[in-house]
């Protein structure tokens, strides 16, 4: 299955992305050394590591506790030391430590996440799928320049939806 090209299950119901939807999401942020990332979903922690080895520092947001701490114990083993994982909403981004240069969404939003896309720095990227859990979704890259919001189609997305809240169990 490694070689498959196509979304794989994990623990806690979710998946992990196919790989070429990865390397889209992750060539649409556009990555240099120097941005910082906020990475909604981590599940497995494979995206977090490919965005550690492009970026200054991934802060990821998780809901299910489960899959934060095998994550982390991934990244150990690969020797990622820039990685910070928190279980949380993940709609709510972190406000805290914004603004970001890139914002990874890895859920399914039913419109524009408006929130997240106040947290990104002036000319931050966001890469989101959009649209309902069984209905057409897009890929879609949102930029921030000043007070406007740019978009860019970048084609057919199939993601779960976005859930409020962290996972009790």
């Amino acid at each position: 299955q490694a070689y498959a090209d196509r979304p794989l299950p994990i623990d806690c119901g979710q998946t992990i992305a196919a790989p070429s939807v990865v390397a889209t999401m992750t060539a649409a942020l556009d990555l240099c050394d120097r941005h910082g990332v906020l990475e909604i979903g981590t599940g497995s922690g494979y995206h977090s590591a490919v965005l550690g080895r492009l970026a200054r520092r991934v802060t990821t947001i998780e809901r299910f506790r489960t899959l934060v701490r095998s994550a982390e114990r991934r990244w150990i083993a690969l020797g990622i030391r820039n990685i910070s994982a928190m279980v949380a909403d993940g709609r709510l981004g972190w406000s805290r430590q914004a603004p970001f240069d890139r914002i990874l969404l890895t859920a399914a939003a039913p419109a524009p996440p408006a929130r997240l896309i106040k947290q990104l720095t002036d000319s931050g990227i966001l890469v989101a799928p959009i649209g309902p859990e069984n209905g057409p979704q897009r890929l879609t890259l949102f930029q921030r320049i000043g007070q406007n919001v740019d978009t860019r189609d970048l084609g057919p997305a199939h993601f779960l939806p976005l859930i409020a809240g962290v996972a009790q169990n």
